[in-house]
């Protein structure tokens, strides 16, 4: 690719960015996209998170979070291969689609 052609895409993408808040380049790898998008937001609410659902400990919604994070991080650093980081990155999305009505605080 000639170097016209990366800067015009690099100025497209960065205008839809600007305009609405994501650019088609987003959505190629869109599990990339969100994992590296959740991230830093989980682990601000781990931080300032005041409560927890009513039916757990503490502890345990931590742990639950700390797992979300540890296999978003996995996805977002574009960690692929082995089962176990596989199993993580899974347990990270049945996580965030058991838990998500609870992020909040």
């Amino acid at each position: 690719m000639n170097r016209f052609y990366l800067l015009k895409r690099a100025i497209k993408y960065w205008l839809q960015k600007l305009f609405r808040g994501y650019s088609d380049k987003d959505t190629w790898n869109l599990d990339y996209t969100l994992a590296e998008w959740f991230v830093p937001r989980l682990k601000l609410f781990r931080k300032l998170h005041t409560g927890y659902p009513c039916d757990i400990t503490e502890e345990k919604w931590n742990t639950i979070l700390d797992e979300m994070i540890e296999g978003f991080e996995s996805v977002a650093q574009q960690q692929w291969g082995d089962e176990a980081t596989s199993k993580k990155q899974q347990r990270a999305f049945e996580l965030l689609k058991e838990w998500h009505f609870h992020l909040w605080w």
